[in-house]
């Protein structure tokens, strides 16, 4: 057996196929590319190149987001003969009987900054799908979980299905707070033009209107009394700022776009966690488009599936769009950038787009947004 790590993706925008010969031209070997809608694909690709795909979608405009970590390998050796059907049939129902007595993947819920800590501890202590569900100590699991977080309120471990669920609700903001004692003073998280300054304990050092960097003193952590006397607080407040987002995108005026035939070719296998029950036929095209619909057949405890295949066939034409048109296609692509590195929020005070033309051959549009944000974060005075 040929185990990969594989991991799903999808990548939407416009012009796709400079996305897929653009990862070719890297030498990013993609799996199973399929077009979905007419700007979304998914495609599979080996773990250790999702940072340059990830790389590659930043840099070109296109919204990429990875699915699950594929770790249960392929056949070498696929079943190819229509005649083997009844005994991978008689195979898949052991199968089947085999797989409701497993978890075939794990879902972290709520878990915001631990997720990643927790799926590697599971990793460390040996539960991976896909495994036994009478393997695991559900109970044991928790009280574990909740000794290494002890900032975790509640934390529930239960099997939905054939996924491992782990839900997680955090008892207090994530971060250290000062001890007992001591002071601490709030500084800037980022550049930025202050516009207002709201003190819950501490001493204000800025005010509307002035003009701060990333990890300047905001509110001091002291306060005077009467006598004139500073004592040490924990300094609280929040700082609002204006501050200033950017993200980039090119698009070359040379763009290669498909025309579809109107030929079609349509396939329907059944496929298992482990292997496929035969495999379908490769399409006659040379060039052509899937898409995929998948239906289970046994229910949440008999992990199998029917997949359908309807291959599209298409002929790749090279054509050079207009000033005006790769104006606006990199405009949606800086703007969807801008939207990505700012969590999707729409909080947008002002936005607005800049364009400039590279060597005649592209165009480069920058996306500028103005936000209001809360910069205040709480640092330990230095002793």
């Amino acid at each position: 057996m040929l185990i990969r790590r594989m991991r799903s993706f999808t990548v939407e925008g416009v012009n796709l196929e400079r996305f897929v010969q653009k990862a070719a031209s890297q030498k990013i070997l993609l799996y199973d590319v399929q077009r979905e809608e007419v700007r979304r694909i998914r495609a599979c690709a080996s773990e250790n190149q999702m940072a340059s795909l990830l790389a590659l979608a930043e840099e070109g405009g296109w919204r990429m987001q990875t699915g699950a970590q594929n770790k249960a390998g392929r056949m070498q050796k696929a079943i190819h003969s229509r005649w083997m059907l009844a005994a991978a049939m008689i195979v898949a129902l052991a199968a089947a009987m085999y797989a409701s007595c497993c978890f075939w993947r794990i879902e972290v819920i709520g878990a915001g900054v631990y997720e990643q800590d927790i799926r590697t501890f599971l990793h460390e202590s040996g539960v991976q799908p896909p495994s036994l569900r009478s393997a695991v100590d559900l109970e044991e699991l928790k009280q574990r979980l909740i000794w290494r977080y002890p900032k975790i309120s509640w934390m529930e471990c239960a099997y939905r299905g054939t996924t491992l669920q782990i839900r997680v609700h955090p008892g207090v903001v994530e971060g250290e707070t000062p001890s007992a004692g001591e002071s601490s003073r709030i500084i800037a998280a980022r550049s930025g033009i202050i516009v207002s300054v709201v003190t819950a304990s501490g001493t204000a050092t800025v005010k509307a209107g002035d003009m701060v960097q990333a990890g300047d003193v905001l509110i001091h952590g002291y306060e005077k009394g009467r006598d004139g006397e500073e004592t040490p607080v924990h300094a609280e407040g929040t700082v609002l700022a204006r501050v200033w987002e950017k993200a980039s995108a090119v698009i070359p005026l040379r763009q290669t776009e498909t025309d579809y035939t109107g030929q079609s070719q349509e396939v329907v296998t059944a496929e298992t966690p482990w292997f496929p029950l035969w495999q379908p036929e490769a399409p006659e095209f040379s060039a052509y488009d899937t898409t995929v619909s998948a239906m289970p057949l046994g229910g949440i405890f008999i992990p199998t599936t029917a997949i359908r295949r309807t291959s599209m066939e298409y002929v790749g034409r090279d054509t050079v769009v207009s000033a005006e048109e790769a104006q606006r296609m990199a405009g949606v692509a800086a703007l969807r950038k801008l939207h990505a590195q700012t969590g999707y929020h729409d909080d947008f005070v002002d936005k607005w787009v800049e364009y400039s033309m590279i060597e005649d051959e592209s165009v480069c549009a920058s996306a500028y947004g103005e936000r209001l944000v809360d910069i205040a974060i709480q640092e330990a005075d230095p002793p």
